[in-house]
């Protein structure tokens, strides 16, 4: 059961992170197209969608549900990191300070021209998923949607080894026993082959012998072997 729960809590949050990287922000509301201020920069994680603040102020939206406000940075999406690390792990994510907090980068920015040049210049790393240059170590990735991409796992999510395959497996002991017992089977397999090899080399090495003692007692001089 407690497999069963940790499966279900990862799979609603790859569903909702994948919604938030997928959605278009700022442009107009459908519903609220008169109103002023209507750009869609609200992203609502129990609903997986995108609203403006009219949507979420309505009484049609759940004013329980957790929002995520998404704001510009040098023309692209971002969100404040105080926000979204309530529930993600945005360890390892390079950070911006826009008007005095810090943001993350919701999905990879185009590379420049001269990323060679500034990498000389600055110093620091690459994005291990799109290869852009990152100022700080020890950030691995420049955005949130690079970190996803490499499937890092969150830290409360984390589980000692032997659980892990338990509960990726499933609850039934049986198809965990048999799932190692399989990997026992292919591990003994490389043994035998390998066992195999060696007793193959050492039988001609013999061979080899004992054809030149044969040659060398019948006074042969010259042999090829």
């Amino acid at each position: 059961m407690v497999g069963c729960k940790i499966r279900l809590r990862k799979r609603k949050q790859a569903e909702w992170v994948s919604g938030l990287l997928r959605s278009k922000f700022f442009g107009s509301c459908v519903d609220h197209g008169e109103l002023r201020k209507n750009e869609r920069n609200l992203f609502c994680i129990d609903c997986n969608l995108c609203f403006c603040k009219h949507c979420v102020t309505s009484a049609a939206h759940d004013c329980l549900h957790r929002l995520l406000q998404i704001c510009k940075y040098v023309y692209h999406d971002v969100v404040r990191l105080h926000d979204i690390q309530k529930h993600l792990d945005c360890s390892l994510i390079q950070a911006y300070k826009i008007n005095g907090e810090k943001a993350v980068h919701l999905n990879p920015r185009p590379q420049l021209k001269d990323t060679k040049s500034s990498k000389a210049k600055g110093g620091g790393t690459s994005c291990e998923a799109c290869g852009r240059h990152i100022q700080d170590l020890p950030n691995r990735f420049c955005s949130i949607a690079c970190k996803s991409q490499r499937r890092i796992p969150m830290k409360s999510d984390s589980l000692p080894a032997p659980l892990l395959n338990r509960v990726i497996i499933g609850s039934n002991p049986g198809m965990v026993e048999s799932s190692f017992e399989a990997k026992e089977d292919v591990e003994q397999e490389k043994k035998r082959a390998k066992k195999g090899s060696h007793v193959l080399e050492n039988r001609t090495l013999k061979y080899t012998i004992s054809f030149i003692c044969c040659h060398y007692i019948c006074g042969m001089e010259e042999f090829d072997i």
